[in-house]
């Protein structure tokens, strides 16, 4: 095993100890372009109270939040690392993870919303 891939699979554990960052770890296997992390929190129904802790997980370990387009290669290289099950093992990327994500983008797109009133 790669020194990188061992690295990955030490640092992955915090993100699988958490249903939140799994999700947050599950959007980096995303294919195309996620120019903008500041919507993650919302989509995935996070509280805003809720969000300092979670950052401050990702900021001691793969610092996800944030990650602007110069960052993709290294997002790529996350993305082949848990979307290939020799590399991450019990770390791989399942269709579980993708059909939990999409549940919680799901509910946020269709739940009540205040509306924005412009004065």
């Amino acid at each position: 095993m790669r020194s990188w891939d061992r690295y990955l699979q030490q640092e992955v554990q915090t993100y699988f100890a958490d249903a939140v960052l799994t999700d947050l770890l599950t959007f980096v296997t995303y294919p195309g372009h996620l120019c903008d992390w500041v919507h993650v929190w919302p989509l995935l129904g996070i509280p805003l109270s809720e969000t300092n802790e979670k950052e401050a997980i990702d900021k001691g370990s793969l610092h996800l939040m944030g990650l602007k387009p110069i960052y993709d290669q290294y997002r790529r290289m996350l993305s082949q690392f848990l979307t290939d099950r020799d590399r991450s093992g019990r770390y791989h990327m399942k269709s579980e993870h993708y059909t939990q994500l999409a549940l919680r983008v799901s509910k946020y797109l269709f739940e009540p919303k205040t509306p924005y009133v412009v004065l």
